[in-house]
């Protein structure tokens, strides 16, 4: 995503959380070979689809999901893990 490539993904947590199937990229069910073939076709057979979905998948990255945003996340559970839980 970050280098403004299209995504092929399967249907699984995380996945499914950034790909939105048909903007960023494709999303697939998983283990399901003929689904894939399918899917490399298709991005295949029209050099646009995979120059849009690439440039929307690198748009997402840089909006909301870059390695400071992870990080600051990831800081903010920890934070609210070692608060404990909030007292009427």
């Amino acid at each position: 995503a970050a280098c403004g490539r299209p995504i092929v993904t399967t249907d699984v947590p995380g996945c499914r959380r950034f790909v939105r199937d048909g903007l960023e990229g494709l999303v697939l069910p998983p283990k399901d070979a003929p689904a894939l073939a399918a899917a490399l076709e298709k991005l295949a057979a029209d050099p646009v689809l995979p120059a849009r979905m690439g440039a929307a998948a690198r748009a997402r990255v840089l909006h909301g999901f870059t390695e400071r945003d992870v990080t600051d996340a990831v800081k903010a559970l920890y934070s609210a893990m070692l608060a404990g839980p909030a007292r009427p």
